[in-house]
């Protein structure tokens, strides 16, 4: 598969995973760590589930090149972090900051790495990178020097 399928396939999959996260994970999950969250937070959560899930692209696309489980869920589990972080920085109200961001990062970078595996996974890891073989005699070799002595002469 080309590249230009692979990372679709992967934004497809970062948009998918950041709009589930978003209207059912977090919600989720931060009611069951901070059952008295503010009803606030909730309808921020709504409002920005789909603006807020647009974060989760890089990601879906960075596991999907990057192929290989490990990969995909260690590049698809970091982008997910930060995504988290911004997430639940735009969401929590003042007065619960840092229990809010911390809980919806957390969860995010589960969340993804997850994600991340399953797209790492169906995706072969690239061909290594073939270093230029030096062994070769340049394009130029022994006719080029001549020719360049010829012209100066």
């Amino acid at each position: 598969m080309g590249r230009v399928p692979r990372m679709a396939f992967g934004a497809v999959i970062g948009l998918l995973a950041g709009v589930s996260f978003g209207l059912t994970i977090y919600p989720l999950v931060l009611d069951k760590f901070m059952p008295g969250a503010p009803s606030a937070a909730y309808l921020l959560m709504a409002r920005l589930a789909l603006p807020a899930s647009l974060l989760w692209i890089p990601g879906g696309v960075l596991a999907s090149l990057a192929g290989g489980a490990r990969r995909g869920a260690l590049r698809m589990g970091v982008a997910s972090l930060i995504a988290g972080l911004i997430y639940g920085v735009l969401v929590a109200p003042g007065k619960v900051l840092l229990p809010m961001v911390t809980i919806s990062a957390l969860t995010a970078a589960l969340y993804g790495a997850g994600a991340g595996f399953l797209v790492g996974a169906g995706f072969p890891p690239p061909p290594p990178a073939q270093e230029p073989d030096n062994s070769a005699p340049d394009s130029q070799g022994a006719q080029g020097e001549q020719i360049e002595e010829d012209r100066e002469a």
